[in-house]
């Protein structure tokens, strides 16, 4: 029946775990063989029969679907709850429009690193995303409190004003942001000796994660707030 049928498909179609040259290449592709195998299996069952089918590849395809499904849930909500806590700390759009455009940055930067090296999501490194999120919001939240309580202190009134205001601001937190940053940076680095390959691929990406939003914080979010200039309004 649909065992034996598994088994010879499976003998001459093997489904191997691609290396990171496949890994690069269509995904539809490489689900093909796996799709296949359970439509065939699927078919010779026809009726009341319930159809149980395992094996590595067929779990490895599994989670992998079932982490993607995940993550169309989890990050939409995290986001939206960073963009309610953003709105709520700031009150303004320019508060809220840095916090999410400091949040993509850093997760294109990541998902792009990952990508182009061929790693894969799994277990363990699909924390990375969300983790991403959180460090982001609070490093951009604090260096957004830190302009608005110099530009309510200060009271900028021109472009040279601001400009200034702001500089005073990154020389301030500056340090602060880059040292909190190496700190976690090496908390996270820790994991790269581990045994385990799933913690190590994790460490490693965390760390890309938070030299990612570090960076963001210390260069994007200083300079969109001197291209966007003075604020019209400040929260209260």
């Amino acid at each position: 029946g649909a065992q034996q049928l598994l088994a010879r498909d499976a003998q001459v179609h093997p489904l191997r775990h691609p290396d990171a040259r496949e890994r690069r290449g269509n995904h539809a592709d490489r689900d093909e063989p796996h799709l296949r195998l359970e439509q065939q299996a699927r078919e010779q069952e026809r009726g009341d029969a319930q159809l149980f089918i395992t094996g590595l590849p067929h779990v490895k395809v599994a989670l992998a679907e079932t982490l993607l499904a995940e993550m169309r849930v989890i990050l939409p909500a995290i986001l939206a709850v960073a963009a309610l806590l953003s709105l709520f700390a700031f009150r303004t759009v320019r508060g809220v429009a840095l916090v999410a455009a400091a949040i993509a940055i850093a997760l294109i930067w990541t998902l792009g690193a990952m990508g182009h090296s061929g790693a894969s999501l799994n277990l363990v490194s699909n924390i990375v995303p969300p983790l991403i999120i959180t460090l982001a919001f609070a490093a951009t939240v604090h260096a957004g409190s830190e302009y608005y309580e110099s530009v309510r202190q200060r009271r900028p009134v021109g472009r040279a004003e601001h400009d200034g205001a702001v500089a005073s601001v990154l020389a301030e937190m500056g340090l602060a942001v880059g040292v909190n940053g190496f700190t976690t940076a090496l908390g996270f680095l820790s994991l790269a000796v581990s045994r385990v390959s799933a913690i190590r691929e994790f460490g490693v990406w965390s760390v890309v994660g938070v030299v990612a939003t570090t960076l963001v914080a210390l260069t994007f979010v200083p300079a969109a707030l001197v291209a966007l200039g003075p604020a019209r309004r400040t929260p209260l």
